[in-house]
């Protein structure tokens, strides 16, 4: 489906260049936090197992979008816009990102049950939305090396 629509984009000279969609994947990431956000309004927050399994897959469902978006994406970007000699370094340094990322992840899911359950969703979607105005605010720096 993804990639039916930016082929199609691409035929009418319109798709979007690698930036603009890491930068969607990373909304949509916030949107299947707000999805979470949602479940935890609805009875999630009761810590029971009241709650219908469509939560977490239309969450999932928006993670893998998400998902497709970013990572792929993020290394394409990195292999077109990192000098030959130093392209091993910056994937490597890509790569230590995400370990970083799933460091941070683990620290703060330690704290999953200290808050509601959706001041807890919200607050990492709050952190992905940040993150994403981030990349939009350097778009125009990145759309130059993106050629």
């Amino acid at each position: 489906m993804l990639l039916a629509t930016f082929a199609a984009l691409d035929k009418k000279g319109r798709e979007p260049i690698t930036p603009v969609k890491i930068f969607l994947g990373m909304l949509i990431m916030a949107v299947s936090l707000l999805i979470m956000v949602a479940a935890s309004y609805a009875g999630g927050d009761a810590n029971r197992n009241t709650m219908s399994p469509l939560w977490l897959i239309m969450m999932y469902l928006f993670v893998s979008l998400a998902e497709i978006l970013i990572s792929p994406m993020g290394m394409s970007y990195v292999s077109k816009v990192a000098p030959a000699r130093y392209q091993g370094l910056l994937f490597g340094i890509w790569f230590l990102s995400i370990s970083i990322g799933g460091k941070l992840s683990g620290l703060l899911g330690k704290y999953y049950n200290t808050f509601h359950h959706h001041d807890y969703f919200l607050f990492l979607a709050g952190l992905m939305a940040f993150s994403a105005i981030l990349v939009l605010l350097l778009l125009k720096r990145l759309k130059k090396y993106a050629g």
